[in-house]
């Protein structure tokens, strides 16, 4: 605390030192001059002895206190002067701190929320984003993929525990209340595996189930936490009532828990994946599809087994405008993607301010 407290201590702390050395000083001298020697040979003598005040100030602060927060402290005064001498330059120095410190806090929330934490699934790292690859004269160019290729993945793969499909999709919400006003809205069409491969559950309800997901199947909705606050009230019992979209009247079946948008922010409905796309022929590539690795299967066999997968139906079908390789991308990485250069480019120009 001593040690604390001398940072702080100011000219007291050292005029207390300099009175206590000068006193031994004059006593050394006194003795000195007793002893029968001049008064210049006595202070002489007393300062070989004893050495200057000031060094021995310095010595003592050094030792009964710590250097560098000494040091600090007097850098700090003296900032503090020389900005208090030229008020405009303070202004302008204490203005670009601000913007500064701002500007890099608030860079580094995006990056984090953005590049850094996890995805909010459990265990993301098992989730892989799937694109059919070389379908044109570009081995590596990759597309969506044809609701067809999708469900010949799904049936023959040993790789993953889970695959699913998904289509962002905008449709006009209808009155059903005699108040509201018709308005456009985003979601998504998926397959009924999409949930449970993400390892998410509905809040309040249910998921989609096979018999929905397919043609003829019964007209199904899940919406967001959100557009179940917003657009009914939180209403406990919203699994008995409909939402309108395009005229047709889908029967709510659940809710999904807060924050969860997936696959874009502004989701709020989801409605299954098969009852509205055609599975005919293989050149309509319109889906995302998503999987969760098997447990004690690696990305490389995965890989290897849907590339395979690809060459036996182009072997079947040397015709279809199909994969003739499957890229497999972590999810992490490729929902990030397209904001990442933008984003490490910004925080390099926040850095630099």
């Amino acid at each position: 605390v001593s040690r604390f407290a001398a940072a702080f201590s100011g000219r007291a702390w050292s005029t207390g030192l300099s009175t206590e050395f000068e006193t031994h000083l004059h006593l050394q001298i006194d003795e000195n001059l007793r002893a029968g020697m001049t008064e210049r040979e006595a202070r002489r003598a007393a300062l070989d002895k004893l050495g200057t005040p000031a060094l021995g100030v310095e010595a003592y602060r050094e030792r009964m206190s710590w250097p560098w927060l000494d040091t600090l402290v007097r850098d700090v005064r003296y900032g503090l002067r020389s900005l208090g001498r030229t008020p405009s330059f303070a202004l302008i120095a204490i203005l670009t701190l601000a913007l500064g410190i701002g500007a890099n806090t608030a860079m580094f929330s995006v990056i984090y929320a953005a590049l850094l934490r996890p995805l909010p699934f459990p265990k993301p790292d098992e989730l892989l984003v799937l694109r059919e690859r070389g379908m044109m004269t570009d081995p590596v160019a990759e597309s969506p993929v044809s609701p067809r290729n999708f469900l010949d993945w799904q049936a023959t793969n040993k790789s993953f525990a889970s695959m699913a499909a998904f289509r962002q999709q905008s449709w006009n919400l209808g009155v059903t209340d005699g108040r509201s006003r018709p308005e456009r809205i985003h979601g998504t069409i998926c397959s009924y595996t999409l949930f449970p491969t993400l390892g998410v559950r509905p809040l309040i309800g249910r998921n989609f189930t096979a018999g929905e997901d397919k043609k003829g199947g019964p007209f199904v909705a899940l919406i967001s936490y959100d557009f179940w606050q917003t657009r009914y009230g939180g209403d406990a019992g919203v699994t008995h009532r409909t939402v309108r979209l395009d005229g047709q009247d889908y029967s709510i079946i659940g809710v999904m828990p807060p924050g969860f948008t997936y696959p874009a922010n502004d989701t709020v409905v989801w409605t299954p994946l098969l009852e509205s796309v055609s599975t005919e022929g293989r050149g309509n590539h319109q889906l995302y599809a998503v999987a969760r690795l098997r447990s004690g299967a690696t990305r490389e066999r995965a890989q290897a087994e849907m590339n395979l997968i690809a060459k036996n139906i182009l072997s079947s079908e040397p015709n279809a405008l199909s994969a003739r390789t499957i890229g497999l991308h972590p999810l992490a990485e490729y929902v990030r993607k397209d904001s990442r250069v933008m984003l490490l480019t910004l925080l390099a120009a926040v850095a630099c301010l």
